[in-house]
């Protein structure tokens, strides 16, 4: 059999689709950390007029037995807001809805098998380079935004906004140096490393965004996620 470590490393530096789901937390809910390789099917929403039944042959899978591991859009929210709903049918976009893998099985990764891929792969100067990292954002833009958001705290039409901006840059490596470098430096409750439709996904966060245990529902946002 071989050993998890290896076979962590093995799939961080493949080209193979799958995903790594690692928690730093040592509670009795959150302790486990699992990598999914080798999908058995694959998933994928490209248009927003097929949300519906996408989460429906998405259930459907995990009825039948299958661990799915994938990403949604931000964009897919607009799938349950009518009026956005409206204006997104009518865009065209190069990166999916919705990209789901199906597995039928996974493996526990320990955190000592975390460990031994840092210290391992994530030494000396990075493997990777980032240029020209720029705001979608400029200061005026940000400026008028911002008091956009306090206006209409003031006038108590919500109490709370996700106000937030992304930076573009050019990247020059394999993501996953760029991952095992960022968990080594910056500790998180919950990472994750995607190879899914085509694409190398990062996450680290902090937040629990959702865990489910027979009918119950637990979540733990920072703010409105």
């Amino acid at each position: 059999m071989t050993p998890v470590s290896s076979a962590l490393a093995s799939f961080l530096f493949s080209r193979e689709p799958g995903a790594f789901f690692y928690t730093a937390l040592r509670t009795a809910a959150d302790r486990d950390s699992y990598l999914f390789t080798q999908p058995k099917r694959m998933l994928i929403c490209s248009a927003i007029a097929k949300s519906a039944s996408f989460f429906e042959k998405l259930g459907q899978a995990a009825a039948r037995g299958y661990q799915a591991a994938g990403f949604c859009a931000y964009e897919m929210g607009f799938a349950f807001e009518r009026d956005a709903f409206a204006a997104e049918r009518r865009k065209k976009r190069s990166v999916p809805y919705a990209a789901f893998m199906l597995f039928d099985r996974s493996a526990r990764v320990m955190p000592q098998d975390v460990a031994s891929c840092c210290r391992q792969y994530v030494s000396g100067p990075a493997p990777y380079v980032m240029t020209g990292l720029t705001p979608s954002w400029d200061a005026a833009t940000y400026r008028r935004t911002f008091d956009a958001v306090r206006r209409y705290l003031r006038n108590g039409d919500t109490y709370q906004i996700n106000c937030c901006f992304t930076l573009q840059g050019n990247f020059y490596g394999g993501g996953a140096p760029l991952f095992l470098d960022l968990l080594k430096n910056q500790t998180v409750s919950y990472a994750v490393f995607m190879r899914c439709s085509g694409r190398e996904i990062i996450s680290l966060s902090p937040e629990l965004f959702f865990r489910r245990q027979g009918s119950r529902i637990t979540m733990q946002p920072m703010k409105g996620t």
